[in-house]
Order: C-alpha cells, then sequence, then structure tokens
C-alpha cells in the first residue's frame, strides 16, 4: 500500500493509500484523556471532547457533524483514559472537506457558557445511562477505585463524575486544551482510497494547528492493590460477581497475550472455563473474562461470574480458583490453544475489516508504539503463538491472594 509518513514539529501523521476503494477515513488521537483530568474535576476531558463540536468563526454548534453526514459520512469521537480520538469515514473525495473542517476545529473552536452548560447535561446523561442506569453499571468504576489505590488518576471513569462534571469551569476546559492538546500528543491516521495531493497538501497544515510542545516524558505509574479485597453490595438483580486483577501495561506485548488468554477462558460455550463451570459443574450461567487497557500503569484485567441459581456467590469463586489452580498446573492444551487462537484471529479480522477500527488500532499503535508496524505484523504474531504462550496467559488471569472481589448479592 503507498503510504507516506509525515512530521510537523512534533505532530506525526501516517498516510494510507489502499488504491480503489470508494472511502477515507481519519483518525486524530490526542494523547490525553481521564488519566489527565485535574483532581476533583473528573470528567473534564471527557467534557472537552464534546465542547470540540461546539463550533468555530465559521461554523455553528453541531454544523461540523451535520455537514458531514448529509454527504453519506460518519464521524464521531471518544474519551478513554490515555486518549481522546476524532473521528470520520467518508467518500474518497471528502477528505479536503474533512481536513478543513479538522483544521477549523483545532485551531478556531469557541468554547461558550452556553455550550459548556449544554455539554455537560449530556455528559451526565450519559453517566447515568452507563452507570446508573443498567444493573452492576457501577462495577467497572468501583473496581477501578479499588484496583487503583490512592486517589490514582486511572480510579475513575473517563465519563467522569457527577460532582467534577458539575462544578467544571470554561476556564478549566481551555487550560485541558492548553496543557494537552499540542503537537507532541498528536498522530494522525488518513486511511483509505484517497487523493495523496490532496493530503499531502492539507495534512501538514493540519498538523501545524497544534502548539510545537514535545512528546511529554512517560508517566509514572500508579500503585495497584497487592492483596485480596472483598466487597460486597445488595442488588435488586440476580447475584453477580466481578474480579479485578492487575494486568501488563498497553506498551508491553503480554496485555495481548493476556486478550488471547481471555478468549481460550471464557470466550464461547467450548471455551476451557465455560465448559467447566457452566457445563461440568453447573454452578455458573455465564463466565466472562475482559481487559481494561491503561497505558502507563498496569491495566486491569476482570472476570466476571453469573452463579447458577441456588449457587453462592462464594461457592462460584471458589469453583473458579479450583479450576483456575488445576489450568495453571497443567497448562494449556495444543487444542484449546488452537481453538482460542483461531477465535482471536476471527475477532481481529472482522475489526480490521472494519475500515474506521483499523485506522483506530493504526493510530494507537503510532501513539504508543511510535510506527504502525506492530500492527502490519500483528497476525504474523497471533499465528506463532504456541500452547506455551496461552500457558502464560491462563497464568496471567490467576491472582487469587491480590485481586478486588466485588459481589452482588440479594
Amino acid at each position: 500500500m503507498p503510504t507516506e509518513q509525515l512530521r510537523v514539529g512534533s505532530a506525526e501523521a501516517v498516510l494510507i493509500q489502499e488504491p480503489g476503494l470508494p472511502l477515507v477515513a481519519t483518525n486524530i488521537r490526542i494523547a490525553a484523556g481521564s488519566r489527565d483530568d485535574p483532581e476533583n474535576r473528573h470528567g473534564i476531558a471527557h467534557i472537552v471532547e464534546h465542547l470540540m463540536f461546539s463550533g468555530t468563526t465559521s461554523l455553528g454548534r453541531s454544523e461540523h457533524a451535520r455537514l458531514i453526514e448529509r454527504n453519506g459520512g460518519f464521524l464521531n469521537a471518544k474519551t478513554s483514559a490515555d486518549w481522546t480520538t476524532y473521528l470520520h469515514v467518508t467518500p474518497s473525495d471528502m477528505l479536503g472537506t474533512v481536513l478543513e473542517l479538522e483544521l477549523a476545529r483545532f485551531s478556531e473552536t469557541i468554547f461558550t457558557e452556553r455550550s459548556l452548560d449544554a455539554d455537560k447535561a449530556i455528559v451526565l446523561q450519559e453517566r447515568f445511562q452507563r452507570v446508573s442506569v443498567p444493573a452492576y453499571g457501577d462495577a467497572t468504576e468501583r473496581l477501578l477505585s479499588a484496583v487503583y489505590l490512592g486517589r490514582a488518576p486511572y480510579s475513575h471513569l473517563p465519563v467522569g463524575d457527577k460532582e467534577g462534571v458539575a462544578a467544571a469551569t470554561i476556564e478549566e476546559c481551555r487550560d485541558f486544551v492548553t496543557a494537552n492538546y499540542h503537537a507532541g500528543n498528536m498522530r494522525m491516521i488518513v486511511l483509505g482510497g484517497f487523493d495523496m495531493a490532496v493530503a499531502l497538501r492539507l495534512v501538514p497544515q493540519l498538523l501545524a494547528a497544534f502548539p510545537d510542545l514535545p512528546k511529554p516524558a512517560p508517566r509514572s505509574a500508579v500503585s495497584v492493590v497487592s492483596e485480596k479485597v472483598r466487597l460486597e453490595l445488595n442488588t435488586n438483580s440476580k447475584d453477580r460477581v466481578f474480579m479485578a486483577i492487575s494486568l501488563p501495561p498497553m506498551s508491553d506485548p503480554d496485555l495481548d497475550l493476556a486478550q488471547m488468554g481471555a478468549v481460550l477462558l471464557s470466550h464461547g460455550l467450548t471455551a476451557v472455563l465455560t465448559r467447566r463451570l457452566v457445563g461440568d459443574l453447573n454452578v455458573a450461567k455465564s463466565v466472562r473474562l475482559r481487559a481494561v487497557p491503561r497505558q502507563w500503569s498496569a491495566s486491569m484485567g476482570v472476570i466476571e461470574l453469573a452463579p447458577q441459581h441456588g449457587v453462592s456467590v462464594h461457592r462460584v469463586i471458589d469453583e473458579f480458583d479450583h479450576t483456575m489452580d488445576n489450568l495453571v498446573r497443567k497448562g494449556a492444551d495444543e487444542h484449546d490453544s488452537a481453538r482460542a487462537r483461531s477465535l482471536y484471529l476471527a475477532s481481529w479480522s472482522g475489526e480490521d475489516d472494519s475500515l474506521m477500527q483499523r485506522a483506530d488500532s493504526l493510530s494507537l499503535a503510532l501513539q504508543v508504539e511510535g510506527t504502525i508496524d506492530s500492527y502490519l505484523s500483528h497476525l504474523q504474531r497471533i499465528r506463532s503463538l504456541t500452547a506455551e504462550h496461552f500457558s502464560r496467559a491462563v497464568a496471567m488471569w490467576h491472582q487469587p491472594t491480590s485481586r478486588v472481589e466485588l459481589a452482588y448479592v440479594r
């Protein structure tokens, strides 16, 4: 694929052509997220993401989005612990328009008290829908605050909390942009069937719009739980158990291995833990393992167990630990490893087939590794995994003496 790498000051972009594709994706990743929220203002990064649609000197609030959507395109933005991303997928001939809109966004957006009030209300509504409405919706927030010790930067949700969002001021939002929306934190991917001449003319202008500050030094790690912590809450829903452990940070290839271990252990009816806890022992209705990635400190692994009717949360935890003891002792066999490898490949290939997701993954690799090479070699890396690798991945998920156990009990 024809590829160009551009740098203006400390800002970088990679342009990757897929000739003949009638679409183009752009992904701008800013290395600032909820980890960078000021203390007692959890939610500032998320509010700023919304404020970046407030309008510019030439476009009113939300007109950027309407212009893209009227022409058959799609756009979105998202805030995580470490990143804020702004993305588009549009017909290829709209790349010039997208780049001009992004240039205006990052150089001319106007923050007003009216927009701030509207966006704070939207953020609080998002929090209500994600955290307050669903059963166990507060589980991740409780686990984060228990896994990352003290008032650690990773101990809160990217969506923010009610107090921090409500108290946020327009000056604090502007200060956040000044401190974080600069060239050293900015990486961009342009991917698809676009006109390279248009990209080479406009992308450097966009990169130059960011103040030329250097890439910050690596952030200091935060302390994570090193003993067993048990929490129990009453619920009107069915009993449920969440256990949180520490996993490698995003910059460590072992995080990928841990995520593949989650596939081997819990994805699908024939996964190792599902076979044992749901099928053989009938103590659980479901088992789910997932990773919550973090860039500068340990990531968080979450184990969710839904006990079978009549089975106590304590018994399902005990059976989980007994099963994991045996698995760690015996190691992963070739059959389960091959199955997990195939499932992970299918899942990764499915994501890679989405232009938007592919651009997002490429921008993540560019931010974390400084190159897209690790993403381009990902398939080969997955295919090379052996049963020994998967045995190590299984062991990462078994931390019975240093985890947070959160039980919801009727």
